[in-house]
């Protein structure tokens, strides 16, 4: 399994695309990804149902197939203003039986610390 998280800026991105590829031997059933914005003190988790209001998960990915799926992040920092001062965007991508298959962070800012 490999997930790729790609933001569309280098700095203060408005979208983020996620591109999960099913490279193992079996077929593989995916749980809704949590998108995880955090600095060092503060975390806002959100679990993504899909795109334009359409939702696609559990999602069944066989051998060699992958997936797409396009993160608005404004639609999130129109809820709350806060998130936009958040550097750190995750994604936690499982299994529907709870294995835990992987995840990807991009800084969506400069900070002085990595974390």
């Amino acid at each position: 399994m490999s997930i790729a998280l790609v933001k569309d800026r280098l700095y203060y991105p408005d979208e983020l695309m996620l591109t999960v590829t099913n490279e193992g031997n079996t077929a593989v059933d995916i749980d809704r990804p949590l998108l995880v914005l955090s600095s060092i003190w503060y975390k806002r988790k959100f679990k993504l149902k899909g795109t334009n209001n359409a939702s696609f998960y559990p999602l069944y990915l066989d051998k060699g197939q992958s997936h797409s799926l396009k993160i608005d992040l404004n639609r999130f920092y129109s809820h709350d203003k806060t998130l936009k001062k958040l550097p750190k965007a995750s994604v936690l991508v499982k299994e529907v039986e709870g294995k835990r298959l992987g995840t990807k962070s991009v800084f969506l800012r400069k900070t002085l610390f990595k974390f």
